[in-house]
């Protein structure tokens, strides 16, 4: 069965707090809607689409079925509701120009999560090194679950001028 005509109307909404303690140690806490995201049904349908587009081998299927995925892939938030939480100290243990922290986002309609711990160092001007771990965690057909990986981890190197 072909999907339904992606949603492409409607706005979307973000509604945060913000906590700074004594020792510097913040926590962000934030709910985002998107009125153009997919419900938990019409994601499970969307996956299914996509399943069953690459198993019938025919390159018209699985081109109508790339035109789906692109139209979706615009956005990092392709379901309506997410809560999303941060904590970050900077310079743990005294290691001056250094920041950590760990981030959840919830998907609220499935139950899946991606949850990331962070470590930062920026010993010069425009320099700076990260190491970014993120672990996915859901059903196979739930947002973060149904991702190609569960599990990576970025290092980055950036120089600024």
């Amino acid at each position: 069965s072909e999907i339904s005509s992606y949603n492409n109307k409607g706005g979307s909404f973000l509604f945060g707090l913000r906590y700074l303690n004594r020792t510097n140690t913040t926590l962000i806490l934030e709910y985002y809607h998107n009125n153009k995201g997919l419900s938990g049904d019409e994601f499970t349908n969307y996956l299914d689409y996509i399943q069953h587009s690459l198993n019938s081998g025919t390159s018209e299927v699985i081109n109508r079925a790339r035109l789906a995925i692109s139209a979706l892939s615009y956005s990092k938030t392709v379901m309506k509701d997410y809560l999303y939480v941060k904590l970050s100290q900077p310079e743990p243990f005294d290691l001056v120009y250094s920041s950590v922290s760990l981030f959840a986002i919830y998907n609220l309609a499935d139950n899946s999560f991606l949850l990331s711990p962070q470590f930062s160092y920026k010993p010069y001007t425009n320099f700076e090194f990260l190491v970014w771990p993120f672990i996915m965690v859901g059903n196979e057909y739930s947002e973060y679950g149904s991702k190609q990986f569960r599990k990576k981890a970025e290092i980055w190197l950036r120089f600024y001028f």
